[in-house]
């Protein structure tokens, strides 16, 4: 009868030791699992703020080239209604002087 109380013990004890490894395993798995979360997390993080930045920079140089664009071509405007006046104001100058 003690033989059988001990091994009831024993296969209680082994029963509850396995179970604590269990709980503990599961709870090492979920510290890891959080942690490889985490750590995808902050990387699709850097992505995206990399993409915006990438795309802003992109937005950025269209701007500036599209008004520098406008520039050029309000400056070739300017210069050919301008032209015929520049030429009399140096030819009537020239003129004058001789």
């Amino acid at each position: 009868m003690n033989l059988l109380k001990e091994a009831e013990l024993d296969a209680s004890k082994l029963v509850a030791e396995a179970r604590n490894y269990r709980v503990e395993k599961l709870r090492l798995a979920k510290a890891n699992a959080d942690a490889s979360i985490e750590n995808y997390s902050k990387e699709l993080e850097a992505a995206h703020e990399s993409s915006v930045s990438q795309n802003s920079n992109t937005n950025e140089f269209a701007e500036l080239n599209s008004s520098a664009d406008k520039d050029i071509s309000s400056m070739g405007q300017d210069f050919a209604s301008n032209k015929d006046k520049v030429e009399k104001f140096l030819v009537d100058l020239v003129c004058k002087t001789n």
